[in-house]
């Protein structure tokens, strides 16, 4: 089985992904669903599944994928449109999951991830982390799952003190619960501790993956995000204006190595336990990674500084950067393959 509409650069990523030393024996022949689906992260997950059914025929994973906008999940998994292993589902992340069949595993990743819905759209922002959760949870007792993946943020660590040692998943700071960006903060803090709750007192097998900045092919234009906005500046020979003066450090993550960690998360992790996931190989200013991006470019880009104003709704993270312990994560066996020029590279050349 192989589609026409696949970049190479996809192939080869989703190779790589279902080659990756993973218990898929688990997956066979079980029903996924994945809230969320079209979503950048979430989308690179069900076609990684849909990849492997192609590669290894007979025990098929049926994939569900459940959006609130069908009409642009259909344009995202064209190519899957038709097999009997693939269904999109229309589904409120806010509302109890309506699925008349038996879910062996459960990935939540619906959500708000636009920093400027955050202050904008703060109750759409929370509920899917919180009300969401918390109806997956029923549903993954009642169904008695496997498996169940809650993605969560790194934000979930909060403002930490400039000499706090390197963060790992037992080291937090404060949120202010009147920022506005506590929308998506506190949500995802309280997600984990449903999560929790659901494993203490149910014993729902679920694990929660705390993502760092996220890039590969599939980002969208109306990404607000800087690195996205990036690329797509790059990509059309435009300027690449900072609103910042772009000292703030981030790791950053390939899409195809965040993929692999996830599934290894929730297939060998552990219950009831959040893993950081970050590479830390991968980690620059936004100056830096402007400035390497614009040296990726099809066409002469400049970075500048903006001269006016950023726009009202844009909502700077101002928490300083720490060091980052992804040991938890690495003891699984997780380790991340994409250095940051070559996964940028790669990113470019998915447009193209």
């Amino acid at each position: 089985m192989s589609h026409l509409n696949r970049h190479p650069i996809v192939s080869e990523d989703l190779q790589r992904i279902t080659e990756a030393a993973l218990p898929w024996q688990d997956l066979e022949e079980s029903t996924v669903v994945i809230t969320g689906a079209a979503g950048l992260v979430a989308s690179y997950l069900v076609e990684a599944l849909l990849f492997r059914n192609e590669q290894h025929s007979g025990h098929a994973i049926r994939v569900v994928a459940t959006v609130r906008n069908t009409a642009a999940a259909k344009e995202r998994f064209a190519a899957y449109l038709g097999r009997r292993d693939f269904e999109i589902l229309h589904h409120d992340a806010t509302e109890p999951l309506r699925y008349e069949r038996r879910i062996q595993y459960l990935v939540h990743a619906a959500g708000n991830a636009t920093p400027s819905a955050f202050g904008r759209d703060p109750i759409g922002t929370y509920a899917p982390n919180v009300l969401g959760t918390h109806h997956l949870m029923a549903r993954a007792k009642a169904d008695e799952t496997r498996g169940v993946l809650f993605l969560s943020s790194g934000a979930v660590h909060g403002a930490l003190d400039p000499e706090a040692p390197p963060l790992s998943e037992s080291i937090y700071g404060s949120v202010d619960p009147l920022d506005p960006r506590a929308s998506y903060a506190e949500s995802k803090r309280m997600g984990e501790t449903i999560c929790r709750s659901w494993w203490v007192q149910h014993g729902v097998p679920v694990r929660m993956a705390r993502l760092g900045h996220s890039y590969g092919p599939g980002m969208r234009r109306s990404d607000e995000r800087a690195f996205a906005q990036f690329v797509f500046c790059a990509l059309d020979g435009r300027d690449i204006v900072l609103n910042s003066d772009g000292s703030a450090v981030r790791p950053y993550c390939y899409l195809a190595d965040a993929t692999v960690a996830l599934l290894l998360i929730l297939l060998s992790g552990g219950n009831g336990e959040a893993y950081l996931v970050a590479n830390t190989e991968a980690m620059c200013s936004i100056r830096e990674l402007a400035e390497l991006v614009a040296s990726l470019a099809p066409h002469q880009v400049t970075v500048r500084r903006a001269e006016s104003a950023p726009p009202v709704e844009y909502l700077p993270n101002r928490d300083p950067f720490h060091r980052l312990d992804t040991s938890k994560i690495i003891s699984l066996g997780w380790r991340p393959q994409t250095h940051l020029r070559d996964g940028f590279r790669r990113t470019l050349d998915s447009y193209r």
